[in-house]
Protein backbone atom coordinates (compact mmCIF):
# COMPACT_ATOMS: atom_id res chain seq x y z
CA UNK A 1 0.00 0.00 0.00
CA UNK A 2 2.67 2.35 0.63
CA UNK A 3 3.99 2.06 -2.87
CA UNK A 4 0.42 2.72 -3.96
CA UNK A 5 0.48 5.70 -1.72
CA UNK A 6 3.76 7.08 -3.05
CA UNK A 7 2.33 6.84 -6.93
CA UNK A 8 -0.60 8.59 -5.76
CA UNK A 9 1.44 11.13 -4.32
CA UNK A 10 2.99 12.24 -7.59
CA UNK A 11 -0.29 12.05 -9.59
CA UNK A 12 -1.82 14.42 -6.76
CA UNK A 13 1.36 16.83 -7.57
CA UNK A 14 1.15 16.54 -11.07
CA UNK A 15 -2.72 17.15 -11.33
CA UNK A 16 -2.15 20.22 -8.61
CA UNK A 17 0.38 21.60 -11.13
CA UNK A 18 -2.97 23.38 -12.54
CA UNK A 19 -3.69 25.60 -9.13
CA UNK A 20 -4.79 27.10 -8.64
CA UNK A 21 -6.38 28.03 -11.82
CA UNK A 22 -8.58 24.76 -11.71
CA UNK A 23 -9.43 25.41 -8.12
CA UNK A 24 -12.78 26.77 -8.22
CA UNK A 25 -13.94 24.72 -11.59
CA UNK A 26 -12.59 21.26 -8.81
CA UNK A 27 -14.45 22.61 -5.68
CA UNK A 28 -17.97 23.24 -8.06
CA UNK A 29 -17.27 19.37 -9.81
CA UNK A 30 -17.13 17.71 -6.55
CA UNK A 31 -20.34 18.98 -5.29
CA UNK A 32 -21.94 16.71 -7.68
CA UNK A 33 -20.86 13.68 -5.60
CA UNK A 34 -21.86 15.75 -2.16
CA UNK A 35 -25.02 15.48 0.30
CA UNK A 36 -25.95 19.04 -1.03
CA UNK A 37 -26.59 18.19 -4.37
CA UNK A 38 -28.04 14.83 -3.74
CA UNK A 39 -30.64 17.21 -1.40
CA UNK A 40 -31.47 18.66 -4.83
CA UNK A 41 -31.53 15.80 -6.89
CA UNK A 42 -33.68 13.94 -5.32
CA UNK A 43 -36.48 15.98 -4.72
CA UNK A 44 -36.07 16.78 -8.44
CA UNK A 45 -36.71 13.36 -9.27
CA UNK A 46 -39.15 12.46 -6.86
CA UNK A 47 -41.61 16.07 -6.70
CA UNK A 48 -41.13 16.41 -10.55
CA UNK A 49 -40.33 13.79 -12.67
CA UNK A 50 -41.95 10.30 -11.15
CA UNK A 51 -41.94 9.11 -7.48
CA UNK A 52 -41.63 5.73 -7.53
CA UNK A 53 -37.90 6.06 -9.33
CA UNK A 54 -37.36 8.38 -6.41
CA UNK A 55 -38.05 6.33 -3.74
CA UNK A 56 -35.85 3.55 -5.77
CA UNK A 57 -32.71 6.47 -6.16
CA UNK A 58 -33.87 7.30 -2.64
CA UNK A 59 -32.77 4.08 -0.93
CA UNK A 60 -29.96 2.88 -3.29
CA UNK A 61 -28.35 5.86 -2.66
CA UNK A 62 -28.91 5.58 1.06
CA UNK A 63 -27.55 1.85 1.38
CA UNK A 64 -24.79 2.96 -0.96
CA UNK A 65 -23.75 5.60 1.12
CA UNK A 66 -24.07 3.16 4.50
CA UNK A 67 -21.42 0.95 2.34
CA UNK A 68 -18.78 3.34 1.98
CA UNK A 69 -19.25 4.32 5.49
CA UNK A 70 -18.79 0.73 6.59
CA UNK A 71 -15.78 -0.19 4.50
CA UNK A 72 -13.90 3.01 5.16
CA UNK A 73 -14.76 1.92 8.66
CA UNK A 74 -13.29 -1.28 7.87
CA UNK A 75 -10.04 -0.46 5.81
CA UNK A 76 -9.25 2.60 7.68
CA UNK A 77 -6.66 4.25 5.20
CA UNK A 78 -5.46 7.59 5.57
CA UNK A 79 -5.96 10.69 3.21
CA UNK A 80 -3.33 12.40 1.42
CA UNK A 81 -1.02 14.44 3.78
CA UNK A 82 -0.63 18.23 3.90
CA UNK A 83 2.98 17.97 4.49
CA UNK A 84 3.27 16.38 0.65
CA UNK A 85 0.47 18.05 -1.36
CA UNK A 86 -2.14 20.91 -1.25
CA UNK A 87 -5.63 19.73 0.80
CA UNK A 88 -7.57 22.39 -0.85
CA UNK A 89 -11.24 21.32 1.06
CA UNK A 90 -12.01 19.42 4.35
CA UNK A 91 -12.52 15.66 5.11
CA UNK A 92 -12.57 13.94 8.20
CA UNK A 93 -13.53 10.29 7.27
CA UNK A 94 -10.92 7.43 5.94
CA UNK A 95 -9.92 7.82 2.27
CA UNK A 96 -10.74 4.63 1.28
CA UNK A 97 -12.96 4.22 -0.97
CA UNK A 98 -14.00 7.62 -1.91
CA UNK A 99 -17.57 8.49 -0.99
CA UNK A 100 -18.08 10.70 -3.65
CA UNK A 101 -16.94 8.97 -6.77
CA UNK A 102 -18.99 5.67 -5.55
CA UNK A 103 -21.97 7.53 -4.80
CA UNK A 104 -21.44 9.51 -8.05
CA UNK A 105 -21.76 6.61 -9.96
CA UNK A 106 -24.72 5.08 -8.36
CA UNK A 107 -26.73 8.16 -8.45
CA UNK A 108 -25.93 9.38 -11.93
CA UNK A 109 -26.05 6.02 -13.51
CA UNK A 110 -29.28 4.93 -11.82
CA UNK A 111 -30.38 8.07 -13.67
CA UNK A 112 -29.13 7.18 -16.62
CA UNK A 113 -30.69 3.55 -16.59
CA UNK A 114 -34.00 4.79 -16.15
CA UNK A 115 -33.80 7.63 -18.93
CA UNK A 116 -32.26 5.23 -20.84
CA UNK A 117 -31.41 7.47 -23.70
CA UNK A 118 -28.26 7.25 -26.58
CA UNK A 119 -26.68 9.98 -24.63
CA UNK A 120 -27.80 8.97 -20.54
CA UNK A 121 -24.62 6.54 -20.19
CA UNK A 122 -22.11 8.79 -21.29
CA UNK A 123 -22.75 11.67 -19.76
CA UNK A 124 -23.26 9.55 -16.20
CA UNK A 125 -19.86 8.03 -16.72
CA UNK A 126 -18.27 11.71 -17.66
CA UNK A 127 -19.78 13.21 -14.53
CA UNK A 128 -18.64 10.18 -12.46
CA UNK A 129 -15.15 10.49 -14.07
CA UNK A 130 -15.17 14.36 -13.61
CA UNK A 131 -15.85 13.90 -9.94
CA UNK A 132 -13.45 11.53 -9.19
CA UNK A 133 -10.63 13.63 -10.88
CA UNK A 134 -11.92 16.49 -8.52
CA UNK A 135 -10.87 14.38 -5.29
CA UNK A 136 -7.60 13.45 -6.29
CA UNK A 137 -7.13 17.36 -7.91
CA UNK A 138 -8.42 18.75 -4.39
CA UNK A 139 -5.33 16.70 -2.23
CA UNK A 140 -8.72 14.71 -0.80
CA UNK A 141 -8.24 11.27 -2.37
CA UNK A 142 -5.15 8.94 -3.53
CA UNK A 143 -5.89 7.73 -7.04
CA UNK A 144 -6.87 3.90 -5.42
CA UNK A 145 -9.89 5.81 -3.65
CA UNK A 146 -11.15 6.97 -6.66
CA UNK A 147 -10.71 3.90 -8.07
CA UNK A 148 -11.78 1.62 -5.33
CA UNK A 149 -15.02 3.83 -5.05
CA UNK A 150 -16.01 3.94 -9.09
CA UNK A 151 -15.71 -0.16 -8.96
CA UNK A 152 -17.57 -0.82 -5.53
CA UNK A 153 -20.09 2.01 -7.18
CA UNK A 154 -20.58 -0.27 -10.29
CA UNK A 155 -20.93 -3.26 -8.61
CA UNK A 156 -23.43 -1.94 -6.40
CA UNK A 157 -25.30 -0.21 -8.91
CA UNK A 158 -25.23 -3.79 -11.21
CA UNK A 159 -26.88 -5.75 -8.62
CA UNK A 160 -29.66 -3.01 -7.47
CA UNK A 161 -31.18 -2.57 -11.33
CA UNK A 162 -30.77 -6.42 -11.48
CA UNK A 163 -32.48 -7.59 -8.42
CA UNK A 164 -34.62 -4.60 -7.32
CA UNK A 165 -37.32 -5.41 -9.72
CA UNK A 166 -37.39 -9.31 -8.35
CA UNK A 167 -36.87 -8.08 -5.02
CA UNK A 168 -40.05 -5.36 -5.47
CA UNK A 169 -42.39 -8.36 -7.55
CA UNK A 170 -42.09 -10.32 -4.24
CA UNK A 171 -42.48 -7.43 -1.52
CA UNK A 172 -45.83 -5.95 -2.97
CA UNK A 173 -48.55 -8.47 -2.33
CA UNK A 174 -47.30 -8.34 1.27
CA UNK A 175 -49.83 -7.17 3.81
CA UNK A 176 -49.10 -3.06 4.06
CA UNK A 177 -48.49 -3.42 7.62
CA UNK A 178 -45.19 -5.55 7.25
CA UNK A 179 -43.61 -3.93 4.46
CA UNK A 180 -44.55 -0.66 6.69
CA UNK A 181 -42.55 -2.65 10.06
CA UNK A 182 -39.76 -3.74 7.33
CA UNK A 183 -39.39 0.29 6.10
CA UNK A 184 -38.90 1.06 10.08
CA UNK A 185 -37.03 -1.61 11.55
CA UNK A 186 -34.35 -2.36 8.56
CA UNK A 187 -32.91 1.19 9.11
CA UNK A 188 -33.14 0.97 12.96
CA UNK A 189 -31.29 -2.22 12.72
CA UNK A 190 -28.68 -1.17 10.22
CA UNK A 191 -28.08 1.90 12.71
CA UNK A 192 -27.40 -0.36 16.09
CA UNK A 193 -25.06 -2.29 13.65
CA UNK A 194 -22.94 0.30 12.83
CA UNK A 195 -24.14 3.89 15.40
CA UNK A 196 -22.01 6.53 14.07
CA UNK A 197 -23.11 10.02 13.41
CA UNK A 198 -23.28 9.48 9.77
CA UNK A 199 -25.13 6.06 9.96
CA UNK A 200 -27.65 7.69 11.78
CA UNK A 201 -27.78 10.41 9.12
CA UNK A 202 -28.30 8.09 6.12
CA UNK A 203 -30.44 5.51 7.82
CA UNK A 204 -32.31 8.61 8.92
CA UNK A 205 -33.27 9.55 5.63
CA UNK A 206 -33.79 6.02 4.54
CA UNK A 207 -36.60 5.17 7.68
CA UNK A 208 -38.43 8.48 6.73
CA UNK A 209 -38.43 7.66 2.55
CA UNK A 210 -39.37 4.37 2.66
CA UNK A 211 -42.06 4.76 5.28
CA UNK A 212 -43.18 8.06 4.37
CA UNK A 213 -43.70 6.25 0.77
CA UNK A 214 -45.70 3.50 1.76
CA UNK A 215 -48.33 5.77 3.73
CA UNK A 216 -48.59 8.27 0.77
CA UNK A 217 -48.74 5.33 -2.00
CA UNK A 218 -51.80 4.19 0.34
CA UNK A 219 -53.82 7.34 1.26
CA UNK A 220 -52.32 10.13 -0.77
CA UNK A 221 -52.32 8.86 -4.47
CA UNK A 222 -49.48 11.90 -5.48
CA UNK A 223 -48.42 12.27 -8.94
CA UNK A 224 -45.51 13.66 -10.61
CA UNK A 225 -47.20 14.83 -13.49
CA UNK A 226 -48.41 18.13 -14.39
CA UNK A 227 -47.34 21.41 -16.42
CA UNK A 228 -43.96 22.55 -15.88
CA UNK A 229 -45.02 25.50 -13.98
CA UNK A 230 -46.58 22.81 -11.48
CA UNK A 231 -43.36 21.06 -11.44
CA UNK A 232 -41.10 23.73 -11.26
CA UNK A 233 -43.26 25.69 -8.00
CA UNK A 234 -43.49 22.22 -6.41
CA UNK A 235 -39.73 22.08 -6.74
CA UNK A 236 -38.87 25.80 -4.52
CA UNK A 237 -41.78 25.07 -2.19
CA UNK A 238 -40.81 21.73 -1.37
CA UNK A 239 -37.20 22.47 -0.91
CA UNK A 240 -37.73 25.46 0.88
CA UNK A 241 -39.66 23.43 3.94
CA UNK A 242 -37.01 20.74 3.86
CA UNK A 243 -34.17 23.59 4.29
CA UNK A 244 -36.16 24.89 7.04
CA UNK A 245 -37.01 21.25 8.66
CA UNK A 246 -33.13 20.32 7.96
CA UNK A 247 -31.73 23.66 9.73
CA UNK A 248 -34.81 23.86 12.28
CA UNK A 249 -34.16 20.65 13.70
CA UNK A 250 -30.32 21.10 13.82
CA UNK A 251 -31.02 24.15 15.92
CA UNK A 252 -33.23 22.78 18.60
CA UNK A 253 -32.14 19.06 19.03
CA UNK A 254 -29.52 18.16 21.85
CA UNK A 255 -26.04 17.85 20.12
CA UNK A 256 -24.76 16.54 23.87
CA UNK A 257 -24.40 13.66 24.65
CA UNK A 258 -22.72 12.23 21.92
CA UNK A 259 -25.37 8.95 21.96
CA UNK A 260 -28.18 10.85 22.39
CA UNK A 261 -27.54 12.89 19.89
CA UNK A 262 -27.01 10.15 17.61
CA UNK A 263 -30.71 9.19 18.09
CA UNK A 264 -31.92 12.66 17.54
CA UNK A 265 -29.95 12.94 14.53
CA UNK A 266 -31.78 9.92 13.23
CA UNK A 267 -34.92 11.08 14.06
CA UNK A 268 -33.82 14.84 12.13
CA UNK A 269 -33.00 12.93 9.15
CA UNK A 270 -36.42 11.11 9.27
CA UNK A 271 -38.20 13.61 9.36
CA UNK A 272 -36.34 15.29 6.45
CA UNK A 273 -37.12 11.60 4.61
CA UNK A 274 -40.57 11.69 5.23
CA UNK A 275 -41.11 15.36 4.85
CA UNK A 276 -39.92 14.47 1.31
CA UNK A 277 -41.74 11.23 0.49
CA UNK A 278 -44.94 11.92 2.37
CA UNK A 279 -45.60 16.02 3.91
CA UNK A 280 -44.55 17.64 0.38
CA UNK A 281 -46.55 15.76 -1.67
CA UNK A 282 -49.67 15.25 0.62
CA UNK A 283 -49.13 19.30 0.87
CA UNK A 284 -49.02 19.16 -3.20
CA UNK A 285 -52.04 17.07 -3.72
CA UNK A 286 -54.08 19.33 -1.04
CA UNK A 287 -53.09 22.76 -2.01
CA UNK A 288 -53.82 21.73 -6.02
CA UNK A 289 -50.11 22.02 -7.15
CA UNK A 290 -50.16 17.96 -8.30
CA UNK A 291 -52.60 15.45 -9.42
CA UNK A 292 -53.96 12.38 -8.02
CA UNK A 293 -52.77 9.33 -9.57
CA UNK A 294 -56.13 7.11 -10.98
CA UNK A 295 -55.21 4.13 -8.55
CA UNK A 296 -52.25 4.23 -5.85
CA UNK A 297 -49.82 1.15 -6.17
CA UNK A 298 -50.28 -0.73 -3.14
Amino acid sequence: MDALHEWGYDVILWMQQFSPELDATAKAITTLGAEQAFLLILPVVFWCWDKRIGARLGVLLMLSAYANLVIKDLFDQPRPSADRVEILAEETTPGFPSGHSQNSVVVFGYLAAQIGRPWAWPAAALIALAVGLSRIYLGLHFPTDVLGGWLIGIGLLALYIWAEPEVESRVRPWPWAYKLAIAVIAPLALFLIFPNEYSAQLMGVLLGLASGFLVELRWVGFSAGGPLWQRALRFIVGVAVLIVVWLGTKAIFPSEPETTARFFRLLRYALVGGWASLGAPWLFVSVGLAPRESEAWR
